[in-house]
């Protein structure tokens, strides 16, 4: 049996999908790392003689660094949540009543995630959708 060939507008979108949950990915993990780490810098600075002045300091860090970086993932998440179908040109995780962030399959069309080229359905699409 011929397989067709991976269409190129597939390939792209789901790349740049990718490339996107990867970056949510890092910057998740890193706030694991940077904010407790600021926290045992603001421990250890609060033994020392400019103990009132290093808490200050590391706090303004942190609601400095903080805010930007909660921003930038509320952003990211909403953008992978608005992530258009390649096949049907809809939202791939949502419809106007529906939301699922974690379908594998697009809500609109049934297309699979990740999928390269168009798939034939076992069944008819679900009528309202």
């Amino acid at each position: 049996m011929d397989r067709m060939k991976p269409k190129p507008d597939y390939v792209a979108a789901w790349e740049t999908y990718r490339r996107v949950r990867r970056w949510l990915y890092v910057l998740l993990l890193a706030a694991l790392v940077a904010f407790p780490a600021l926290g045992i810098c603001g421990a250890l600075f609060a033994r020392t003689t400019l103990a009132e002045h290093a808490q200050n300091v590391i706090g303004a860090i942190a609601v400095i660094v903080g805010l930007p970086w909660m921003l930038l993932v509320i952003l990211i998440a909403f953008y992978l949540q608005l992530f258009v179908c390649p096949r049907c040109h809809r939202f791939f995780f949502m419809t106007w009543w529906y939301r699922n962030p974690f379908a594998q399959r697009c809500v609109n069309c049934r297309l699979p995630k990740w999928a390269t080229e168009d798939i034939p359905e076992p069944w008819p699409v679900r009528p309202f959708s």
